[in-house]
């Protein structure tokens, strides 16, 4: 049985399925899902309950986990397609990420899968989407781009998960296949990590391997029939569970979430199947002792709950996200760590758990809190920032530092707002006037804390406590006014903390909006956000 050389640092094996969300883990009893090898994950390492993904869409979460970076210093504020490339909305090549630093200390790193974080620039390598005419897909080339991977089998954004496609160094080679793209990918990464005549890797160098696979993400209706059968008894009802589902407010949606709930569970039992072929190969390769495995993703999905699908919300099915962690004899076993833990906080806690937390940036705005995961006292952060943002705002980014906004003429800034997308025109003229838009939110141990803005309407606020209100169906603003007050102003010192556009806008009291408004007026759990993209 081949192993690794002794005395080496730890391996990395990252399990990073999209669109995953927390409540779809059997340990958890939450969905009913058949998840039998990621809940033996969790009983044989440490189970992070308070993960959270500070930006529930695909590539502002992937940039803040690679880069340890808010989305308002990284860039990448919206989904990377061709629509947002002229706001400058990719991973920049001066950015140091997770990979470059591993790269750079010894490591033989490598990527499969969905990347999702580069502009798609012309000559474009696919047509535009029928559904929103850009472009979404996308060559990476080997170099700076791709952050110190040297293994390299991705694709940009595509999703067709029963004829996916992969480049590896030449853009004019790309490889097609015929079937389930999860299982390829896997097919691809027990190949890498078995290293047949050290083909894959340096057997003599440790591995930091990140396998992204695009299911259980949309379209729902491409998933093998062996993983259906789970759920092919149970009614759509059955399943979905969320008591925030019933007495929902948009049919159409929940229709769409009862067509899309047993395909989506199917690709859950799917992504755990591959789990366990993954577990298996470690443990016969001799990798298991010397493996940091981390199963995490990078957003939720709301399947019908307060009537909406796909992700972008404040809400817990949107936010929140598996984080599991499992290194035998280091981290441990059968622990649920309740420590709060966002996106941003990812690439140094895993630099922390690699012995390497003195490698990381000084540009890192997240937290190590790899203390916490190895069952030592940490606090962690009292809360985590949520944010909704428009695409535009990158573009003058630059202009929001403090007294920026004060020096620029209204009709000036509706000039630049017309060079942008029609539909964000509205919003940039909001930030000129010092008013931004989309939605920001606190979330504490305790409470989240919402503030929801778009263009032509009344402000939303809203206050959800977890301990009364866990399906966030209410809101508490008036009868908990200092939770409000005290959320209030975490988030501003989030804001200011992160570069944020909000923090240089009036932001009244919790109570003076009380006072101003009936906080009321607007039903607070089924406002569909203006910036709530579907990919």
């Amino acid at each position: 049985m081949p192993s690794e050389p002794r005395g080496q640092r730890p391996n990395l094996l990252v399990l990073f399925p999209d669109q995953f969300r927390a409540q779809a883990q059997g340990h958890r009893g939450q969905d009913p899902v058949h998840t039998p090898n990621i809940d033996r994950l969790a009983a044989e390492g440490t189970d992070c309950v308070r993960a959270y993904s500070n930006s529930p869409i695909c590539s502002p979460a992937r940039a803040m986990w690679q880069t340890g970076r808010y989305p308002f210093s990284n860039g990448v504020i919206s989904n990377c397609h061709s629509g947002h490339a002229r706001y400058g909305i990719y991973l920049k090549e001066s950015e140091r990420c997770l990979s470059d630093v591993l790269s750079d200390v010894g490591y033989e790193v490598g990527y499969i899968g969905k990347w999702h974080l580069d502009a798609p620039t012309e000559p474009f390598v696919s047509a535009p989407e029928a559904w929103d005419g850009h472009v979404w897909d996308a060559f990476t080339p080997p170099g700076p781009k791709r952050h110190g991977h040297a293994f390299w089998y991705s694709y940009g954004g595509f999703n067709d998960h029963l004829r996916p496609h992969y480049w590896r160094d030449d853009r004019e080679d790309r490889v097609e296949f015929q079937g389930w793209s999860a299982r390829h990918e896997t097919d691809v990464a027990i190949d890498f990590l078995r290293n047949p005549g050290g083909t894959q890797r340096d057997a003599a160098r440790p591995f930091a391997l990140t396998l992204s696979w695009n299911p259980p993400h949309p379209p729902h209706d491409q998933v093998p029939e062996e993983y259906l059968e789970h759920y092919r008894h149970c009614t759509p009802r059955e399943l979905l569970r969320n008591p925030n589902v019933e007495g929902a407010a948009s049919p159409a949606e929940i229709a769409r979430a009862c067509a899309s709930v047993q395909g989506y569970f199917g690709a859950i039992t799917g992504i755990d199947d591959q789990v366990g072929r993954l577990l298996a190969c470690l443990r016969e390769e001799g990798l298991e002792e010397n493996t940091l495995v981390v199963f995490a993703s990078d957003h939720g999905e709301m399947m019908g709950s307060h009537g909406r699908m796909q992700k972008g919300s404040f809400h817990e099915e949107s936010t929140g996200i598996p984080f599991l962690v499992r290194q035998p004899g280091r981290i441990p076993a059968g622990r649920r760590c309740e420590v709060l833990l966002g996106m941003p906080d990812v690439m140094p806690t895993l630099l922390g758990l690699l012995g390497l937390g003195a490698e990381i940036p000084a540009s890192v705005e997240g937290q190590d809190l790899s203390p916490a995961l190895l069952g030592e006292p940490h606090g962690g952060p009292e809360a985590l920032l949520y944010l909704n943002a428009m695409p535009a705002l990158n573009s003058i980014v630059d202009w929001v530092h403090a007294g920026a906004i004060d020096s620029l003429e209204f009709n000036s800034a509706r000039l630049r707002a017309l060079d942008a997308e029609p539909e964000q025109a509205a919003h940039l003229v909001a930030l000129m006037a010092g008013h931004p838009t989309g939605s920001r939110a606190v979330r504490s141990t305790t409470h989240t804390y919402v503030i929801s803005r778009t263009p032509g309407q009344p402000e939303v606020r809203q206050l959800h406590c977890r301990a009364t209100d866990p399906a966030e169906l209410g809101n508490s603003l008036e009868t908990e006014p200092e939770a409000a007050a005290h959320h209030h102003e975490l988030l501003l010192a989030l804001l200011e903390k992160t570069g944020d556009p909000w923090a240089h806008s009036p932001l009244e009291s919790p109570v003076s909006f009380r006072k101003s408004r009936n906080p009321t007026a607007a039903p607070p759990t089924r406002r569909r956000s203006a910036a709530s993209p579907s990919r």
